[in-house]
């Protein structure tokens, strides 16, 4: 385990990529690099593939001058537990971090306390915050979001979620854009119709589709307060799954929305 190894190397600038990437059998790495607060930058292969069998992160990075962060780097960490206080900054006058990039966390449901400030965060990226422990209002009211990509929260495919992602985005006042979401995970009698409610400039949605590309949305859900692009409500339309007359579900457009599509496509 690594786990507190260069705590408080004040000095440390920079970290030479491959750092421990042939380290298959390291279960730790909390603390490794907190208080180092020179550090601005983390190689994109300081782990390689060798993070597999890592249980915690907790800390690792935390009050270290870092705001932008490489591609995938816990891709490969799919046991991790604990990610508490990765990325927090305590230390006044560090810069934040304002965009997860694509595929950047794995793990088994793991915790993230104070992993990083979501007050600060404008982009999500593909796949993103994938083997955290979503809590079902993660993002609410945070209103610097902009971007979320494709499948952020949780892979295509996945069957079963331990908190329903009810109000995950509610009053994301900023959010613009809205990757895909599959949510074949969410049981059909969950009410989602707060999941989006104060997103007042969400104008473009990919939809939300399956691994295999079909319909995953079978909920109460509303987009009243969402000014959606034509485009936008036809991915949203492609996306409804066929319900049994004994087992439908209400979709709340709102009059604007309404007002774009054409009668054959509000059929």
């Amino acid at each position: 385990a690594f786990q507190w190894a260069f705590f408080g190397c004040s000095e440390l600038e920079t970290i030479p990529d491959n750092l421990f990437s042939n380290n298959n059998e390291a279960l730790n790495y909390t603390s490794v690099f907190q208080n180092c607060s020179k550090l601005s930058s983390i190689p994109g292969n300081i782990f390689g593939n060798a993070n597999g069998s890592v249980t915690a992160y907790s800390n690792a990075f935390s009050n270290t001058n870092i705001s932008e962060l490489p591609d995938g780097l816990f891709r490969y960490a799919n046991n991790v537990k604990y990610y508490d206080g990765v990325f927090e900054k305590t230390i006044s006058g560090l810069n934040p971090i304002t965009k997860i990039p694509d595929f950047f966390f794995n793990g088994d449901d793991a915790s993230y306390l104070d992993a990083f400030d979501i007050t600060k965060i404008k982009s999500l990226g593909q796949n993103s915050l994938n083997g955290l422990n979503i809590a079902s209002d993660m993002f609410k009211n945070k209103t610097e979001l902009q971007t979320v990509g494709d499948d952020v929260f949780w892979a295509k495919g996945t069957t079963s979620l331990i908190n329903n992602p009810t109000e995950l985005l509610s009053g994301c006042s900023g959010l613009e854009t809205l990757g895909n979401m599959d949510f074949t995970a969410v049981p059909s009698t969950v009410d989602l119709n707060t999941i989006f409610s104060g997103c007042i400039l969400l104008s473009n949605i990919s939809g939300f589709k399956t691994v295999d590309n079909k319909p995953s949305l079978s909920h109460n859900i509303s987009f009243t307060n969402c000014p959606l692009t034509h485009e936008s409500l036809v991915n949203l339309i492609d996306s409804l799954k066929t319900l049994s007359s004994d087992n439908e579900k209400a979709l709340t457009l709102g009059d604007t929305n309404l007002g774009t599509l054409t009668d054959t496509e509000k059929l």
